[in-house]
């Protein structure tokens, strides 16, 4: 990926110090910029405050079963102004909050384990989906066969 400026910048969120060090990694190796941040209330206030603004928002809450996955998308959507129609991708073990995570707005969805391309292409797409076409696609999955376990 080439970039005419600053590589666009992405906010990693995990509750795992390893994890969201690794998806940062990742991210960087594709031509991305990441920053890190190991609480929900850090992303929040981050992706709130960003300049230039963040291109997009990689989950990765493990504990409480998956549900810090969930908070982090409902309060990226509440932040005020753009920052709060950021994509965001979570990344998750639990594949049964799939569904749940579609119909409260996410522009991505991996089941752990997956691969290194495997997250560049669910970004990629998700920043350069149009907004017009986010609803859109959050229903296509959403109408999707389950995966099987």
């Amino acid at each position: 990926m080439s970039w005419t400026t600053e590589a666009p910048k992405v906010l990693v969120v995990a509750d795992d110090r390893d994890a969201g060090e690794l998806l940062s990694r990742l991210i960087d190796r594709a031509g991305w910029r990441s920053d890190l941040a190991f609480s929900i209330d850090a992303a929040v206030e981050e992706l709130a405050d960003a300049s230039p603004a963040y291109v997009g928002v990689v989950v990765d809450m493990a504990a409480d079963a998956g549900a810090g996955n969930l908070e982090m998308l409902q309060r990226t959507r509440e932040v005020a102004g753009p920052a709060g129609a950021t994509p965001v991708v979570i990344c998750s073990w639990r594949d049964d909050i799939r569904s749940d995570a579609w119909t409260s707005g996410t522009d991505g969805f991996l089941t752990r384990p997956f691969r290194a391309d495997d997250l560049v292409e669910e970004l990629r797409a998700a920043v350069e989906r149009p907004s017009a076409e986010r609803d859109g696609h959050r229903r296509d999955q959403l109408e999707r066969p389950e995966r099987p376990a």
